[in-house]
């Protein structure tokens, strides 16, 4: 008898902990009433987008990450231009996938901190949270080296 089979997760196992913050920031978004249900965004949540509304960049990133395709790529920028226009739920989903690791292709986890904080400042409650947990993340790795 061979070896017993192995799961994604036993043999990738960082990939576990980065879907699991992807996944939690969908449903962050959907528990906080921003939506992420539909699979295909509306032409006026991208001209609201285009016209400096954050928080219609923030819903469009939503719909984009949530639909059946799951564009984080995609879903990132618009996050980021919403967090540039403002949008306080935006800076921390741009965080969420900087912590993750995905849709920029690289997990960046001092730069998640850093957008954790914006939001917070901008008076978004849960990033306060976030951005605490991330600090004590930091901390204890740099302790450790």
């Amino acid at each position: 008898m061979g070896p017993p089979a192995r799961s994604f997760a036993d043999s990738h196992p960082g990939r576990q902990d980065s879907m699991r913050i992807a996944l939690a920031a969908l449903v962050i978004g959907s528990t906080f009433g921003l939506g992420c249900a539909a699979s295909r965004v509306e032409p006026r949540t991208y001209d609201a987008c285009d016209g400096g509304n954050g928080d219609a960049c923030n819903q469009a990133g939503l719909r984009t990450a949530g639909s059946r395709f799951r564009n984080f790529v995609k879903a990132g920028r618009l996050y980021l231009r919403g967090c540039n226009f403002g949008s306080a739920p935006a800076c921390a989903n741009v965080a969420n996938l900087f912590e993750a690791g995905v849709g920029y292709g690289y997990q960046d986890v001092p730069r998640a901190e850093m957008y954790y904080a914006k939001s917070c400042r901008m008076g978004y409650p849960p990033a306060c949270d976030e951005q605490a947990r991330v600090r004590s993340k930091l901390d204890r790795t740099l302790y450790l080296r």
